[in-house]
């Protein structure tokens, strides 16, 4: 009777280590985890532009323009929201949605508004939104999204710039106006000007 005994315990040894090896195989072949998502939105630096002054040609007269009354950021929603993922580690990806809107409410208004917004990733344009314009109105919003695929070159540091134009009508041109925007050297009398805003830095490791 004692080999019998000795055969079961074989059987047995034999099934245990078996039921390990089958759960050592499922837990090689289980689903690997799920991409880690992170996120991030920056706004504006630059809302209201300020020391803006306008000269009429016709009377010469003079004025300041209200501040607030011609801005990169007019209702406060000028964003750049970056949103990348991680796999078991690794970046994978990132994607970039822009928005950025400008704007004049001013008395006389406006008889022309652009604007575009850009993508930089380590101080380098790597994208740039919609161009919007339009004539005889007071607000234009750029849009845009970018999506990167990849490891290092989705990584960095990315901001969000835009250039905002402003024309004014007939007879009046812009006398006076700050360091961040400058007349355009095709603009006759000084009635166009561009104004650039930007926002924060958003930044993009190579692992969490």
């Amino acid at each position: 009777m004692r080999p019998a005994k000795v055969i079961s315990t074989v059987i047995c040894a034999f099934v245990l280590s078996a039921t390990a090896v089958v759960s050592s195989a499922s837990a090689a072949t289980a689903s690997p985890s799920p991409a880690v998502e992170k996120s991030v939105t920056v706004t504006a630096r630059i809302r209201p532009i300020e020391g803006l002054q306008i000269s009429n040609t016709a009377t010469g007269a003079v004025q300041p323009m209200v501040v607030g009354a011609c801005s990169m950021d007019p209702a406060r929603d000028s964003t750049l929201t970056m949103t990348w993922h991680y796999l078991q580690g690794v970046l994978i990806d990132n994607e970039a949605s822009l928005f950025a809107r400008v704007g004049c409410t001013s008395s006389p208004a406006m008889a022309y508004v652009a604007n575009l917004a850009h993508l930089y990733r380590n101080t380098k344009e790597i994208y740039h939104g919609t161009f919007e314009q339009c004539h005889n109105c007071n607000q234009a919003i750029s849009l845009g999204y970018h999506k990167c695929t990849g490891s290092s070159a989705c990584a960095g540091n990315f901001q969000m710039i835009w250039f905002g134009t402003f024309q004014l009508p007939a007879p009046w041109v812009w006398s006076s106006w700050p360091s961040y925007c400058s007349p355009l050297s095709t603009s006759r009398h000084f009635d166009t000007i561009t104004c650039d805003d930007y926002t924060g830095v958003i930044t993009i490791p190579l692992t969490p």
